[in-house]
């Protein structure tokens, strides 16, 4: 089974078993291509009318939100994990600087595929917001394909973009991280590698859930509430220390 499909297939443990939403299996959208993603990304930032499935399998802030001061905005941008924390941590519905761009089970290329012009709609949305910050919470897809996320996450950071990037998670033993190679013996090479990138600032969050513990689903990489509430509480204090 492809890698993509399996984390979209099983974003329902991730999302409705963790966050406890519904109690019947809803799968997320599973998007066939990069403008289908697209699409949907600016339909749910233009306001209009979203499915049950696109709630869970995508994340993008309405641009009509307004927000309560201007300064420096920061874009989340991630895949199944990030939606959830942006379901559980209301990321994209409080109405500060701090927003989500978020797709189940996407790849590197979704960087520049959906997030680039993503980002510049939500952008010319908010005029006062003058600076921005791009943390890149991907990554655990492209384990095996490092060189062309570094090659992807670099060209990101060129033309003065500000990016941070969030460690790969530690993940739990199961069938699904066995099988895909998504175990921590993957993880830690990886990320020591992106810790080095020059130009890119990193924010280990691998460290912290190892040393105070970590809670995932039986896939062994979605994460539980407390889980995904401390991710995001580490991601703030890195970018804005």
């Amino acid at each position: 089974m492809n890698l993509k499909i399996l984390l979209r297939g099983t974003l329902f443990a991730g999302i409705i078993t963790i966050c406890g939403l519904f109690s019947k299996p809803v799968y997320a959208v599973d998007y066939d291509s990069s403008s289908s993603v697209l699409d949907g990304t600016l339909r749910m930032m233009s306001g209009a009318p979203v499915t049950l499935n696109e709630q869970l399998g995508l994340a993008a802030p309405v641009t009509s939100t307004p927000v309560t001061s201007g300064g420096t905005g920061y874009i989340i941008i991630g895949d199944s994990n990030t939606v959830a924390m942006n379901l559980h941590c209301h990321v994209n519905d409080t109405p500060d600087s701090w927003f989500v761009i978020a797709c189940a089970g996407v790849h590197a290329d979704y960087i520049p595929n959906v997030v680039i012009p993503a980002a510049k709609q939500l952008q010319n949305a908010h005029p006062e917001i003058g600076r921005w910050k791009y943390i890149v919470n991907l990554g655990l897809t492209d384990l095996h394909s490092q060189k062309n996320f570094i090659n992807t996450l670099t060209s990101f950071a060129s033309g003065g973009r500000e990016v941070y990037f969030v460690s790969v998670n530690p993940t739990n033993p199961s069938n699904v991280t066995s099988t895909y190679k998504m175990t921590n013996n993957y993880i830690e090479p990886f990320n020591a590698q992106i810790a080095q990138l020059p130009g890119i600032h990193y924010i280990d969050t691998y460290n912290p859930l190892m040393q105070s513990g970590y809670g995932t689903a039986d896939d062994g990489f979605h994460y539980d509430p407390a889980t995904l509430s401390r991710i995001y509480s580490i991601i703030k204090a890195g970018v804005l220390s």
